[in-house]
């Protein structure tokens, strides 16, 4: 029976552990047009993920794909249909986004919470 009661213990603290990691999800919607990104300055939570919709609005300007150079990402952003793109930011910093040509920036900055 002890065992049992320290099984169930275990479970309910690491429960707990995987819960407060990700306990505070968000979504932001960032629309692309001819002058940029339209929310350019993003806050997050290091170890909390951040899912980001792009969605673009008309052919004019250099929104045609979205670059996180750090992170290694790079994704088309077609025009009127909504690109869905999940960070979990690793540590405490900026995490810069771009057009692809590098004109039109963006930035996410996570802090501890």
């Amino acid at each position: 029976m002890k065992i049992a009661k320290y099984a169930a213990v275990c479970l309910l603290t690491f429960a707990f552990a995987v819960a407060s990691v990700e306990a505070h999800p968000k979504t932001v919607r960032i629309t692309v047009t001819k002058d940029g990104f339209s929310r350019s300055s993003i806050t997050g939570e290091v170890g909390s993920p951040l899912t980001l919709i792009f969605t673009r609005e008309s052919k004019e300007g250099c929104g045609g794909k979205v670059v996180f150079p750090s992170l290694g990402i790079s994704r088309n952003l077609p025009v009127g249909k909504p690109v869905t793109i999940v960070i979990t930011p690793r540590k405490e910093g900026t995490i810069s986004f771009a057009c692809g040509m590098g004109m039109y920036k963006g930035s996410i900055v996570a802090t501890e919470h």
